[in-house]
């Protein structure tokens, strides 16, 4: 006989149905800097090890970015990715999140009264997570993009060099 799994009201309809919009962006954004985190690692691997089919968590990931030296001159980088990680943790592990954090990352109320785009605060809290989120993202796509140049260019430079020895 199968075993009857009973879930609370309240908590079916808060996860399906009750969401916070913030909640969909933290948790997108969340995502999308860890498929960027993934990739700048990825890049790096000088060693081809499979580092997909390694169960790095979220924190080891950023301490083996760190060491790559992705967050070298973007301190700023840093702090978001594990605010950003805290909030996400947040709204997977208690259905909820810190305001004041949130309202941290997105520099509100000091960036909210200087502009007049967006009219209310939970409509500029969410542009601004997913257009700060996204700038985070293209910091790191960058630097990885930077990482596969130069490993380009170092084969390139290698070929030309074996090439010049064989012609001799």
């Amino acid at each position: 006989m199968e075993e009857k799994i009973d879930y609370p009201e309240e908590i079916v309809k808060k996860l399906f149905f009750d969401f916070d919009k913030s909640e969909l962006i933290i948790i997108k954004a969340h995502l999308f800097i860890e498929y960027s985190l993934n990739k700048f690692i990825e890049a790096n691997n000088k060693s081809n090890a499979e580092f997909e089919k390694m169960n790095f968590t979220f924190s080891h990931k950023i301490n083996i970015c760190k060491i790559l030296g992705l967050f070298k001159n973007h301190p700023d980088l840093e702090t978001y990715i594990l605010d950003l990680n805290k909030l996400r943790n947040q709204v997977a592990h208690k259905h909820k999140f810190d305001d004041d954090l949130y309202d941290k990352l997105v520099n509100y109320p000091e960036s909210y009264e200087k502009q007049t785009r967006w009219k209310t605060k939970g409509d500029y809290r969410e542009a601004i997570m997913a257009i700060k989120s996204s700038f985070m993202c293209g910091i790191i796509m960058q630097k990885t993009d930077d990482v596969l140049k130069k490993r380009e260019i170092k084969s390139n430079d290698k070929t030309e060099t074996n090439n010049e020895e064989t012609s001799r």
